[in-house]
């Protein structure tokens, strides 16, 4: 698995992140990004298989 980063940058005032972080708006609501990424980890892997 790679790294817990993604390829794009974005401002952290932009409408579609979570204000004052870098975290896209999701339907989780997760607004941590370590939280986020494991979760889209396991659903990404619950999906596949």
């Amino acid at each position: 698995m790679p790294g817990k980063t993604y390829d794009y940058g974005y401002d952290s005032n932009a409408p579609y992140v979570y204000a004052g972080t870098k975290v896209l708006r999701n339907k989780l609501g997760l607004r941590d990004f370590d939280q986020l990424w494991d979760a889209e980890c396991a659903i990404t892997g619950v999906t596949a298989a």
